[in-house]
């Protein structure tokens, strides 16, 4: 037995897992940590503003045809905004 094996031995937690131990690719990372970075890569990529839906409305308001139902509005306001008891 060599002096490394001898070490890990006796250290309760054992040897470090290797890459086929812990899943990790080629990169290092695991399964999860791909699918982080992935959805992250995806988040930054997605525009902030939608054009698609922001245009119909825009278009709706300087036409002066969007109407804005103000009960529903404050209805939306009061649960959102009030704490729930």
């Amino acid at each position: 037995m060599s002096d490394d094996e001898k070490r890990n031995s006796s250290d309760p937690a054992g040897p470090p897992p290797s890459q086929e131990d812990t899943g990790a690719g080629p990169d290092g990372l695991d399964q999860e940590a791909r699918l982080i970075k992935k959805a992250r890569e995806v988040v930054y990529r997605t525009p902030e503003v939608r054009p698609e839906k922001v245009a119909p409305l825009k278009e709706a308001i300087d036409k002066g045809a969007y109407e804005i139902d103000s009960e529903k509005l404050a209805d939306i306001l009061i649960e959102e905004l009030l704490p729930k008891r």
